[in-house]
């Protein structure tokens, strides 16, 4: 799996990863992680409003409708879900090619890095020895502090590339 960065431009997230959508993610089966539920709607509403084939999973949906949504992104209806951690553990699907981190998982109010959420969010692309990308953004000091101090900790510094663009 090949790591990378992207630091986006203040409130440029959104419309970056309309631009991965359409080069990229209508290809191929992504997860986007973002650290509160509030957000992920907003983030859901504003690329399904745009057209995007889009779900979003979240802990108090009944486990049948989460059901129908994953079904749906295994065969390829949908090709992107959006979820906050819920999703980091335990799903394992072959064909997720890209994990794209909207937020840097955090702890306390976005002060603190989680570093376990975030091998378990990156773990999502290229399972069983298959190709994967994962790409975390970031548009604000600490959240880019946050990041780094995850590479840091793992020794992940050789492993992470800057994605061509990025501030």
């Amino acid at each position: 799996m090949q790591q990378f960065y992207y630091k986006c431009p203040s409130k440029g997230k959104i419309e970056f990863i309309k631009e991965i959508y359409d080069s990229f993610s209508s290809h191929t089966q992504t997860i986007i992680f973002v650290n509160t539920k509030s957000f992920a709607e907003t983030l859901f509403n504003r690329l399904k409003d745009d057209g995007f084939k889009v779900a979003l999973i979240f802990g108090n949906m009944s486990k049948e409708e989460r059901d129908e949504y994953i079904e749906k992104f295994r065969v390829g209806t949908i090709n992107t879900i959006i979820t906050t951690n819920l999703l980091s553990r335990g799903f394992d699907m072959h064909e997720i090619k890209l994990v794209i981190n909207f937020d840097v998982p955090t702890q306390e109010n976005g002060t603190v890095p989680d570093y376990e959420n975030y091998m378990h969010r990156i773990g999502r692309a290229g399972r069983f020895g298959d190709t994967g990308l994962a790409l975390t953004l970031f548009d604000r000091e600490q959240d880019e502090k946050c990041f780094w101090s995850i590479i840091n900790h793992y020794k992940m510094d050789d492993k992470v590339r800057k994605l061509d663009g990025g501030a």
